[in-house]
């Protein structure tokens, strides 16, 4: 049998378990949420190895302690015991999905200074949060107080890693108008 990406499948995520008595699961997904919502066919590998197709009724994002999951529906799952039946399967579809959430390699820039590309100085690392899409850092600072800065080409500019320094950018897209 074939792996689902040797036939033109992408990987969306995995199912977590299930959620509510009417056959809803929660999904943990590898893609960007709003891909995410625009997905209308899913396929589940059952335990032969088969791929499975499901029509998703709907879905939900969640966000829950900075994590983010789908509630999703899918046609003819009606009850909760045959959903918990595919807790721990991965999901896939057929559709294009333009990008991947990459696997980010973050070093451990706790306690880094943090300047903007104008060389201002806008404090220093005071956190790592995960996400399921992406790190996030909480920069502390005398001018900004506390900013968090999505760890993703966006945002990040530079990271010396020789003098303990990140270089954000687009800041100004993080700072809530006033």
């Amino acid at each position: 049998m074939a792996a689902p990406e040797d036939t033109g499948m992408t990987a969306l995520g995995t199912i977590v378990k299930a959620h509510g008595l009417d056959g809803g699961i929660i999904v943990d997904p590898k893609v960007d949420s709003a891909e995410f919502e625009k997905i209308t066919r899913i396929f589940i590998r059952d335990r032969r190895g088969d791929l499975i197709p499901y029509q998703v009724e709907n879905s939900r994002l969640d966000r829950k302690k900075g994590r983010e999951t789908f509630f999703v529906k899918l046609a003819f799952i009606n009850d909760r015991t045959t959903a918990e039946d595919l807790a721990g399967s991965s999901i896939f579809t057929e559709e294009e999905i333009p990008e991947l959430l990459p696997e980010v390699e973050l070093p451990d820039v706790l306690d880094w200074q943090v300047f903007d590309v104008d060389q201002q100085q806008l404090g220093v690392v005071s956190e790592i949060m995960d996400s399921p899409a992406h790190p996030i850092i909480s920069v502390s600072g005398e001018i900004i107080g506390e900013l968090l800065i999505p760890w993703v080409d966006e945002y990040i500019a530079e990271v010396d890693e020789e003098n303990n320094v990140v270089v954000a950018k687009n800041i100004d897209r993080l700072i809530p108008d006033e």
